[in-house]
């Protein structure tokens, strides 16, 4: 049997070989460009990632040994920095990033981390836990288009905005509740070009789209970030097949000194009511089953028969006695035909982490659809202790106010997997 988890980080990864030929120092913090008009799997690395602050705090010689606490814990968190989308985006973030910094973790796979200024100040707040991170960008190139929408379009939507939602922070919520009509009233491209510039103020989508439009959501930044404890031996990425928002898998190997263990972080589409489905899938559904055999093919050919650990916002999950609803079942039945485990299942409690009693989701039902997969893990996979995390309430200051508002820190709650 592989033996897996391990306590110390093999010294090879950073000076010499552990019996072999040695290998490049590894670098505290890797950022990956996608070249996005082809097919990519980010080999094209963007130097001088490191931010300024971790040149200050990492050493130029790291120590020749990393001391892991044992055993390996993983934790997968939606972070929910949708601006515009998801309410208090703007007031969760000090707190998003403190709740990071203090996890007990080795990994961290994180979603929704959309702007690439949130991206960096949630690598810098966190650098003392996780000195290392993996992040591909992803920006959609520019280019020359004709413009999505007319002012006769948006006119009326702006009309309406002014009268009911100027100085909202929740502005696809108020324009559904209150200007469904002016925003059904536009064309496919216009209303396509409008929710992919939502995080703009409502001046700036407006504009945006009367001068061009847009292919994805946040100029094709995909949000997910991975985080680690110890220096990744190789990274890589995949952009997958995907309608307005870009979605990717990570990849990181860490080699520990009783093995590798190779984990993907990723976040799966899901259904956007507000417009309609015009990707090369069938619907939203199959997209995301189509992402999630992409998503397999690519860790059977990234880790072999190497212990192998999936983790993310799937947007698709199994029912759970008593009260979770499954979603998109036959998709998430797709990771255990391919030999993928979800040790949450063996657990006496199981926990949703999309809530009804959660007042960012809007939900009418409680579903388990973040997740921790694992794969060549041997008797480890039955040893595992999962638990629903950062489901606690915080206090935040209103950013137009500044008067306490109590929040959830994010619409999802985290998962932390970990071996006693």
């Amino acid at each position: 049997m592989r033996v897996f988890w391990g306590a110390v980080v093999c010294a090879a990864l950073l000076a010499g070989g552990c019996g072999g030929e040695p290998r490049e120092e590894a670098t505290p913090d890797v950022v990956e460009r996608a070249d996005v008009s082809g097919e990519v799997t980010g080999t094209d690395i963007v130097e001088e990632v490191a931010i300024e602050v971790m040149a200050e705090v990492i050493p130029e010689v790291l120590p020749e040994v990393i001391e892991a606490a044992p055993p390996y814990s993983m934790v997968t968190f939606n972070a929910g920095l949708a601006y515009n989308y998801v309410t208090y985006a703007k007031e969760r973030k000090a707190a998003v990033i403190g709740s990071v910094a203090n996890l007990d973790a080795d990994f961290v796979c994180m979603q929704e981390v959309w702007e690439a200024a949130d991206v960096e100040d949630l690598k810098a707040g966190a650098l003392a836990a996780f000195p290392y991170s993996h992040y591909a960008d992803t920006t959609a190139e520019p280019g020359e288009t004709d413009p999505a929408c007319t002012t006769d379009e948006t006119d009326p939507l702006l009309a309406c905005y002014y009268e009911f939602c100027d100085g909202t922070d929740d502005l696809t919520g108020c324009i559904m509740d209150n200007c469904v009509a002016e925003f059904t009233a536009v064309t496919k491209p216009c209303s396509n070009c409008l929710v992919a510039n939502i995080a703009k103020p409502i001046e700036g989508i407006v504009a945006a789209c009367l001068a061009g439009s847009a292919a994805f959501t946040y100029d094709g930044l995909n949000g997910v970030l991975l985080l680690s404890r110890h220096p990744f031996e190789s990274t890589d990425f995949k952009v997958l097949e995907s309608f307005i928002v870009r979605r990717v898998v990570l990849h990181g190997r860490v080699v520990a000194d009783s093995g590798p263990v190779n984990v993907f972080c990723t976040h799966l589409s899901t259904e956007i009511s507000e417009i309609e489905y015009d990707g090369k899938s069938d619907d939203w559904d199959d997209e995301q089953g189509d992402q999630i055999t992409e998503i397999v093919k690519y860790a059977e050919k990234q880790a072999g028969e190497e212990p192998s650990v999936i983790i993310g916002d799937m947007n698709c999950g199994p029912d759970v006695e008593p009260n979770i609803v499954g979603k998109n079942q036959e998709n998430f039945q797709l990771y255990l035909d391919a030999g993928y485990t979800l040790p949450y299942l063996a657990q006496e409690q199981v926990d949703c982490s999309w809530c009804i009693d959660n007042p960012l989701t809007g939900s009418g039902v409680d579903r388990l659809i973040d997740h921790i997969l694992v794969k060549n893990l041997g008797d480890y996979e039955a040893q595992f202790v999962v638990e629903r995390i950062l489901d606690e309430l915080v206090t935040v200051p209103h950013s137009e106010t500044g008067d306490d508002v109590e929040t959830p820190l994010s619409d999802h709650y985290g998962v932390h997997a970990w071996l006693p």
